[in-house]
């Protein structure tokens, strides 16, 4: 028979309170980080598996946002381009109706500069749109994006019949939109200025030319010429417009991949949820539980400690 049992009942209670209140603590304080951060998995210990399933949804998002981010920066690019494509096409407009007013009127010599003197201030008009910028860089320049894409200078050898030279390039610029698909998002100046008429894949004239023609034949008052160049005028115009055209289409294309990139984000962030989002309800429940075994854990342990000699008569 036991000979201290005052002693082996003392070791008992010390036991049980290092083994269950510690666990109770534990519990406690898991299910308060569940609730304060509104995550079942915090760490890797709280659900490996799970863990591991969230973080590969992150890199999967991160990649998405990625995708998001250069959509937004393209469509910014695009749409300086296709503004000032659809302000290019008014001045060609106006350019049209002066020449065509200029053709059907009787003009003196003092009429006839005035209004080649508007014709040019319109050409000059035109070569600032073809010198737009997004974000300091040259929306028309190719891939050479510092450089000033449009300037007069008639000794250049590579100058048109206006004295204008393109410094620019005909490289495309692509942006990734999605985990296997990139895009185009660029006009070269070359492409806008350049009109090929019969698609041959040779320039017939450039814009600036088909203006420059139009205010020669002006001061020379040669009819026929005026004719001619407004006609080049006309054609132009809606190159311009189809050259608008073509980058509103590629805003669609964005507009597309940016839906289905957010749609896809919807779903991963779901995903996510179901796997390390805290169920409020449930996560309440056992905290209450886990206090409630705390509490019966020290009654329990109090009970055993408080006993005497008495107990043992």
């Amino acid at each position: 028979m036991d000979s201290n049992p005052i002693s082996r009942a003392t070791s008992l209670s010390s036991s049980a309170f290092e083994n269950m209140l510690p666990n109770r603590l534990n519990d406690i304080a898991r299910t308060q980080e569940q609730l304060t951060t509104g995550l079942r998995i915090n760490r890797p210990s709280d659900d490996a598996n799970g863990f591991q399933q969230a973080r590969q949804l992150d890199i999967l998002q991160q990649r998405f946002e990625h995708f998001e981010d250069s959509i937004t920066s393209a469509r910014s690019w695009l749409g300086t381009a296709q503004n000032n494509l659809d302000s290019l096409s008014d001045v060609f407009s106006e350019i049209y109706q002066e020449g065509v007013r200029a053709s059907n009127s009787t003009l003196d010599d003092d009429e006839r500069e005035e209004m080649a003197q508007l014709m040019e201030q319109l050409l000059n008009n035109a070569l600032e749109l073809l010198n737009s910028q997004n974000n300091n860089e040259y929306v028309f320049s190719g891939t050479r994006t510092s450089v000033k894409p449009f300037s007069i200078d008639a000794a250049d050898p590579t100058s048109d019949g206006a004295g204008v030279v393109y410094y620019g390039n005909t490289d495309s610029i692509y942006r990734q939109i999605g985990p296997n698909s990139s895009i185009e998002v660029n006009l070269s100046g070359s492409q806008v200025w350049s009109v090929d008429n019969d698609l041959d894949g040779n320039t017939d004239f450039t814009i600036s030319e088909s203006v420059q023609s139009f205010i020669n034949a002006l001061r020379a008052n040669d009819a026929d010429a005026m004719s001619s160049s407004l006609s080049q005028i006309q054609d132009s115009r809606d190159h311009v417009i189809n050259q608008a055209a073509h980058i509103g289409s590629i805003v669609n294309r964005l507009e597309i991949s940016e839906n289905q990139l957010a749609d896809a984000s919807v779903i991963i962030a779901q995903q996510q949820s179901e796997i390390e989002d805290t169920d409020f309800a449930e996560t309440i429940l056992e905290f209450q539980r886990a206090q409630t075994s705390l509490q019966t854990s020290l009654q329990v342990t109090s009970s055993v400690l408080q006993l005497t000699l008495l107990n043992f008569i």
